[in-house]
C-alpha cells in the first residue's frame, strides 16, 4: 500500500485522523468547493471542537478533502489520506467483511445514545457547536468516492465509525489518534478518548476567544501564533493526562474546578502585589474587581501590572498550562 506521506515513526508529532465519523454537521446552504470525492453535492463540514483540534495536534489527517472545512484545506498542517494513494489497494469486499465481523451490540447502544443525546437535542447541539449563521445543516453527506469505495459520511452512524476504524487498521499507524465526534465516541469501549478531551478543552478555550466558527470554516490566521505559544506544550500535556470520557454534567463540573484553580492563582498573585504596597492595601472591593476582570472580560488597564505578576507567578510553577489559558484572554499580547 502506498503511504508516501505517512511517516514511518511519530518523531514526536501529534497527529489526528478525521474520517467519516469526525465532522458533526454538513452545511448544505454554505457549500464548500466541490472535490473529486463529491458524487452529487459538496456541503461544508463543521467540526465539533475545531480550535482545540488545531491546537492539540501538530498535524490533522482528513480521510478526504470533502470532510475538511473549506478554509482549513490549504493549511500546512492539514493532509488528505486519499490523495496520498494510501487507499488505492484496499478491497471493498474485504472492508465489508471487516465491518460485518466487527459490528456488535455496540451498534444498538450507539443508536440509543445518538437518539437521546444528539437528535433529541439537535438545535442545542447545533447552537453549541458555534453555528450562528443561516444554515441548512444535516448530520450526513450524500455519496462520496473514497479510493475504491462509494460511501457516505454520517455523524450519527456507528457504521461510519466502524469504517474509520477499518481505515486506521489498514494504515498501520497506531500513534495516530482517531478523532470521531464526541457523541459517537461515547459508544466506543476504548482507553483513548481524544474527542472527549477535545470537547472539554473547547469548553475552556471557547469563552476566552471569539467564536471562530464561520460558514467557510474555523480557521483564522491567529491560530498560527497560538500553535507556537510557549505554554502550549504544557497545556497539551495537562489535557493528555485528563480522564477521557466527559458527559455534559461532568464536563461542567470539571470546568468549574479548573476556573476555581486559575482564580485562586490570580487572587494569590494579586494579594502579593497588594502586600508589596504597589496597590491600595486593604481593598477587598478592588481585588474582587480585578479578579472579575481577569476571569471574565480580560485585563483592565488599571490592573495591567498585577496581570503581569500573575503571568510571572504562573511561569515559575508546574501549572504553566494556566498561563496558556490566561494568555488567550489577551490576544493583543505579542509576548508569546
Amino acid at each position: 500500500m502506498a503511504k508516501n506521506f505517512l511517516p514511518v515513526a511519530p518523531y514526536g508529532i501529534r497527529t489526528a485522523f478525521v474520517g467519516l465519523s469526525g465532522p458533526l454537521f454538513y452545511d448544505y446552504k454554505n457549500k464548500a468547493s466541490r472535490t473529486g470525492a463529491d458524487l452529487s453535492s459538496s456541503p461544508n463540514a463543521v467540526l465539533a471542537a475545531p480550535i482545540s483540534l488545531m491546537l492539540l495536534y501538530d498535524e490533522i489527517w482528513f480521510l478526504i478533502r470533502s470532510l475538511c472545512p473549506e478554509n482549513l484545506r490549504q493549511c500546512a498542517f492539514v493532509r488528505f489520506v486519499d490523495e496520498s494513494g494510501a487507499l488505492d489497494d484496499l478491497d471493498p469486499d474485504d472492508a465489508q467483511k471487516w465491518l460485518e465481523l466487527n459490528s456488535s451490540s455496540l451498534e444498538t447502544a450507539a443508536y440509543k445514545i445518538m437518539r437521546e443525546e444528539f437528535f433529541d437535542h439537535y438545535r442545542d447541539v447545533l447552537h453549541n457547536t458555534g453555528i450562528n449563521w443561516s444554515n441548512a445543516c444535516d448530520n450526513h453527506t450524500h455519496g462520496l468516492k473514497i479510493g475504491p469505495f462509494e460511501v457516505g459520511a454520517n455523524s450519527a452512524s456507528f457504521r461510519s465509525l466502524l469504517f474509520d476504524l477499518y481505515i486506521m487498521e489498514k494504515l498501520e499507524r497506531p500513534y495516530v489518534d482517531l478523532v470521531t465526534n464526541p457523541y459517537l465516541e461515547k459508544c466506543l469501549e476504548s482507553s483513548l478518548f481524544p474527542a472527549g478531551k477535545l470537547s472539554f478543552s473547547e469548553r475552556l478555550i471557547g469563552p476566552r476567544l471569539l467564536n471562530w466558527q464561520t460558514p467557510s470554516g474555523p480557521y483564522r490566521p491567529e491560530i498560527e501564533d497560538l500553535r507556537q505559544h510557549r505554554f502550549l506544550e504544557d497545556y497539551r500535556s495537562w489535557v493528555a493526562k485528563l480522564d477521557g470520557k466527559f458527559d455534559a454534567q461532568e464536563a461542567a463540573e470539571r470546568q468549574e474546578a479548573v476556573e476555581r484553580e486559575i482564580h485562586s492563582e490570580m487572587r494569590r498573585a494579586l494579594l502579593e502585589k497588594l502586600n508589596d504596597g504597589l496597590l491600595v492595601k486593604n481593598s477587598a472591593v478592588l481585588l474582587g474587581k480585578a479578579v472579575l476582570d481577569l476571569a471574565t472580560a480580560g485585563v483592565s488597564g488599571y490592573f495591567l501590572d498585577s496581570a503581569e505578576t500573575v503571568k510571572k507567578h504562573v511561569e515559575t510553577k508546574s501549572s504553566r498550562w494556566q498561563g496558556f489559558l490566561l494568555d488567550l484572554e489577551r490576544p493583543q499580547s505579542s509576548d508569546r
